[in-house]
């Protein structure tokens, strides 16, 4: 770069060369040799004595935009000099005058006589000339060097402004140290103030990978190989705290050197959400295992692998009592102790899960032979039935197991997944608190349970459901009091089928709670048909399914139905098993037969016995009847166990004041029992079997005229 000297530099540095300076001797040919000088002379250069010019070169001639040298000499040298700059002129030409050798370096602004005002740097020396000394004035136009250095000064304040006050972290780093920081750095890096990180190294920062990364980047610059690039980092604040960070790193020179620019954004926080929601994705929240969406990628793994493997399907028995009876908390901690001791009775390589509620599942790899799998479903099912001391509480648990072994039993995971729910669900079937697995017998009914789905999703289906009637009988009197409705399936190719066959299945299709609902209209319409045939006080029970009871509009469709049947609410009795009321939330469905019962529909606790009873709920819900369970009535003066059970339902119905009917009466034997522990009802094959409606008015007729004779 070509450095532009001053005027005075040029004359010092000529003097230096020299030892002279400007010629004192007024011979003839030293003027005209001094006079080829100056007229050759790029800068402008007057001679003027008195305030008025005496002579001007070219340059000067054109710097000041005259015509000619007379031009210039119509006007006083100081109308070409602003006001403002006037004094320090005049000072400089009265030191001038006081000296005979020596000059004096002045800067102005000139106005031209086009009208423009340019910024000059006039060198003034005493001179010998015509008819007595004068003052030499050089002129340097110094106006494009002033505002050029004019607009980095802007431009380096501008600069200094917005590093400055910028919200946005910025360093700058130079020989692996750093030579400029804001306020904003000095915030994230924890530092009192800017100055402290001045002149901090790089691995105060940085570990000593991304120092020497950033050294070799700074290093590119030199060689010119660099350009703006952002990547993410991670550095440590002046207290050691690490933080996650985006750098865009910008080159540029600084001081001569190759440097770099910082743009740091703290995304510490944005870091940790973005992890968050992938742990989420993968992961259940409560109990921090891998959720159903993660188990089914890792079973996806193991089957590449093509080694055998087991799933073990979990289910927590009477969780949904516990949550319900203690509340969720108490029901969450109990999740939360099950997970964590499921993860304390597997391998490192195997994975444990929670697939929702009281669900878990174990992929246990790498297996051996399906006996590995049995060991471990039976060293599960003895951890997780050891009971929960939680705090404030004291549990008992039990869980049922459903396992399949893959490749055995599929090569997809949600057959896998479903074969093990539906060994699962036999477990459970043979009385909880045990391991089921997935069998031939079992592949067969889980593809009846197919078929029965596929049918019931038959449009034409719907017609094919009838309601039967099964008589209930007052044991003290021998008066046939109602009937229990009873939904029947009149199944294409395989005749009547009862409805523990298929409830399931056709609570979950699309048509439950239709046909559920169809059933209630056809009961009641029945029963108001009995009465006006003159069988009074004759009442009807419906056993109604937990999707009936989740309706939220449950007591107006209950309503609606016995005004359309002109039914009186008090000759319906809801019946509701044990096993509905364990499995739906009870807060839910209290009020809406609290409602019923307020317009006189009674309500009975069905199976009474088999569905884990709970006293409470006998307190929790508003219960008029128990029914026993026909394996109780079965076994009624015949096992000890089934008595003793009866007696105490009996007993306990007469404590709280509420009826008491038995189900599944077989023989005389135990109808004369009954009647000797004074059970209030009863029904049974021994009373009648489950008929149509037309069978069931005919049979009321035959009893009737049976007691006038």
């Amino acid at each position: 770069m070509v450095r532009v000297h001053s005027i005075e530099e040029s004359l010092n540095r000529q003097s230096k060369i020299d030892g002279t300076t400007l010629p004192a001797s007024d011979t003839k040919n030293t003027q005209i040799a001094f006079r080829e000088v100056i007229e050759a002379a790029v800068d402008a250069i007057v001679v003027h004595r008195d305030g008025y010019i005496l002579y001007a070169n070219p340059a000067a001639i054109e710097r000041f935009q005259a015509n000619d040298l007379e031009d210039l000499q119509q006007h006083p040298i100081l109308d070409f000099i602003l006001a403002p700059d006037r004094p320090a002129i005049l000072k400089a030409l009265a030191d001038l005058d006081e000296v005979n050798n020596g000059s004096r370096v002045v800067g102005y602004r000139c106005m031209t006589l086009g009208g423009d005002i340019r910024d000059i740097e006039t060198v003034a020396v005493k001179i010998p000339w015509e008819h007595g000394p004068a003052i030499l004035n050089i002129c340097r136009d110094m106006t494009e060097r002033n505002r050029t250095a004019e607009a980095l000064k802007e431009s380096e304040n501008r600069y200094y402004n917005l590093i400055t006050y910028s919200p946005e972290a910025t360093i700058a780093i130079c020989n692996n140290a750093i030579v400029v920081a804001n306020d904003a750095a000095a915030r994230l890096l924890d530092a009192a103030s800017p100055n402290d990180l001045i002149g901090m190294p790089l691995r105060k920062i940085y570990d000593d990978d991304t120092a020497a990364e950033i050294a070799g980047r700074i290093q590119d610059v030199a060689r010119g190989r660099s350009a703006a690039t952002t990547r993410s980092d991670r550095m440590y604040r002046l207290d050691g705290t690490e933080i996650d960070v985006e750098c865009t790193w910008i080159p540029f020179t600084y001081e001569r050197q190759p440097a770099t620019y910082a743009l740091i954004r703290d995304v510490t926080e944005q870091r940790r959400s973005e992890e968050l929601n992938r742990f989420l994705a993968s992961h259940d929240p409560l109990t921090q295992l891998p959720n159903r969406y993660d188990f089914h990628r890792r079973m996806k793994a193991a089957l590449r692998t093509g080694r055998p493997f087991a799933v073990h399907y979990l289910d927590l028995d009477c969780f949904k009592s516990i949550n319900d009876t203690l509340g969720h908390a108490v029901g969450d901690q109990l999740l939360q102790t099950m997970a964590d001791r499921l993860r304390g009775l597997v391998r490192r390589s195997d994975v444990v899960a929670r697939l929702g509620g009281d669900e878990f599942a174990i992929l246990q790899v790498d297996l051996n032979s399906p006996n590995d799998a049995r060991q471990v479903a039976a060293k599960l099912q003895h951890a997780l039935g050891q009971g929960c001391n939680l705090p404030g509480h004291s549990l008992q648990t039990s869980v049922s197991i459903g396992t399949v072994i893959s490749p055995e039993h599929g090569v997809e995971p949600e057959d896998l997944l479903r074969r093990a729910d539906f060994a699962l669900y036999e477990a459970k079937a043979r009385g909880r608190n045990s391991v089921g697995f997935f069998t031939e017998a079992v592949e067969h009914r889980l593809r009846q349970c197919d078929l029965l789905a596929e049918e019931l999703a038959r449009p034409e289906t719907e017609t094919e459901f009838e309601v039967h009637f099964q008589p209930i009988v007052a044991l003290a009197s021998g008066a046939i009091v109602g009937a229990e409705a009873l939904l029947r399936w009149r199944r294409r190719g395989q005749g009547l089928i009862v409805a523990g066959e298929f409830i399931q299945e056709l609570e979950s299709s699309c048509y439950g709670q239709q046909t559920c609902t169809w059933a209630l209209r056809e009961a009641c319409q029945q029963a108001h048909l009995l009465q006006s045939a003159g069988f009074r006080d004759f009442r009807i029970a419906v056993n109604f399914s937990m999707s009936m009871l989740q309706r939220p509009d449950l007591a107006e469709i209950v309503l609606d139905v016995l005004g359309q049947a002109n039914l009186d609410p008090a000759n319906l009795e809801i019946e509701i098993t044990e096993h509905t009321i364990i499995n739906a939330n009870t807060t839910d469905i209290l009020p809406a037969l609290a409602a019923l019962r307020d317009r006189g529909t009674k309500v009975a606790l069905d199976d009474f016995g088999t569905g884990y009873s709970r006293l409470s709920l006998l307190k929790e819900l508003p219960v008029d009847r128990i029914k026993i369970d026909r394996s109780f009535i079965n076994g009624l003066g015949k096992k000890s166990e089934d008595t003793a059970i009866a007696e105490a339902v009996l007993h306990l119905g007469r404590r709280l004041g509420l009826k008491v009917t038995a189900e599944g009466v077989p023989d005389r034997a135990c109808w004369d029992r009954l009647k000797e522990l004074e059970c209030d009802d009863a029904q049974g094959f021994y009373i009648a079997r489950p008929m149509v409606a037309s069978d069931l008015k005919a049979f009321l007729n035959r009893r009737r005229a049976d007691e006038k004779n």
